[in-house]
């Protein structure tokens, strides 16, 4: 999956992925962002469903989106 996004400043990023029974299948943090940036996150291990995508800074950003794999 990729997500193309804009952060102003250099900071931290944590994207988490949550199935349509609310669990958390995937997370990962600690990804360095400056500008505009192209995400890849790895859900190739995923089964077919509606997943839901959390991205934030833990401060003053968060944006959410769904997809269907």
């Amino acid at each position: 999956l990729s997500v193309q996004l804009s952060q102003p400043v250099k900071g931290q990023l944590a994207a988490r992925v949550v199935d349509s029974k609310g669990q958390v299948v995937y997370q990962q943090s600690g990804i360095n962002l400056a500008g505009s940036n192209l995400l890849q996150l790895s859900v190739a291990h995923l089964p077919q469903g509606t997943y839901q995508l959390t991205l934030t800074n833990g401060s003053d950003f968060t944006a959410t989106g769904s997809f269907v794999k």
